[in-house]
């Protein structure tokens, strides 16, 4: 299972966020949480019969 990755622009935080594109390279955010109006594209699996 691939991990998601923790961007700011996929957090649900991102507006009132103090600390957006400030954390560095692999760091993970403590507050990060995936917003979930934002749509997941399909897999490539899903589109093979």
């Amino acid at each position: 299972m691939e991990s998601e990755p923790q961007m700011c622009i996929l957090c649900a935080y991102r507006g009132t966020c103090q600390k957006q594109f400030s954390m560095t390279a692999g760091k993970k955010c403590p507050e990060y949480t995936r917003d979930l109006t934002i749509k997941e594209p399909p897999k490539e699996d899903d589109n093979k019969n």
